[in-house]
């Protein structure tokens, strides 16, 4: 392993994949997913891919919620990032059920959260367009999250890895910063650097 100083911190890590792709993923239930393996790669987008993670509070509330749920319900969280309009996690639970509740749990504490914080920094437009899309859905109330959460059942070592390597690195990926180095949102940090990280993960190794 060697040692290299980020810009953040420093780090220790492996060798880093030069490209990064990821696999077009099928729109399923969590319950079918998790008969498979209770192993999943999800994806949660908020409505429209509003940039609602404009400051570290919005981060602070997805971030918040996940330590509770790893915390209080058992889950496992072994990769993560946050980006300015989605996030994916590399997650696993202990039965279909739990995997359900959890998921719906999570969206709908979390989407009560970020819209009171929207109020508050009286972000109206997206307020607005969030309104509007739930109005169309149920006819009231405001709409957060895209209903999908895309899972994808990780029934192998390799796709298990593949899966972890994207999470840790999207953030460059998709051009968000050159250098991961300097996204604080990600597992990449847990998984590579000696510091305090922003969540604790599990350990995918024990």
């Amino acid at each position: 392993m060697r040692q290299t100083r980020c810009k953040m911190f420093v780090v220790v890590r492996d060798t880093i994949p030069h490209q990064l792709q990821q696999e077009k993923m099928p729109i399923q239930t969590i319950k079918s997913n998790l008969e498979e393996s209770p192993v999943l790669f999800s994806t949660f987008k908020i409505i429209n891919s509003l940039p609602v993670f404009s400051s570290k509070e919005y981060f602070g509330i997805i971030l918040d919620s996940l330590n509770w749920y790893r915390q209080n319900r058992g889950i496992k969280i072994y990769a993560y990032t946050i980006l300015i309009n989605h996030l994916h996690l590399v997650l696993e639970f202990s039965d279909d059920w739990e995997g359900e509740k959890v998921i719906a749990g999570f969206k709908k504490y979390t989407a009560k959260k970020i819209i009171n914080r929207l109020k508050e920094d009286k972000r109206y437009d997206i307020l607005e367009e969030m309104w509007r899309e739930g109005f169309k859905i149920n006819k009231e109330g405001s709409k957060v999250w895209e209903v999908n959460s895309w899972p994808v059942a990780i029934t192998s070592d390799k796709f298990f890895n593949q899966k972890v390597a994207y999470t840790d690195y999207n953030a460059s990926h998709h051009k968000v910063v050159k250098d991961i180095e300097t996204w604080p949102y990600t597992s990449f940090h847990n998984h590579y650097c000696s510091h305090p990280c922003l969540l604790k993960i599990d350990a995918i190794y024990s």
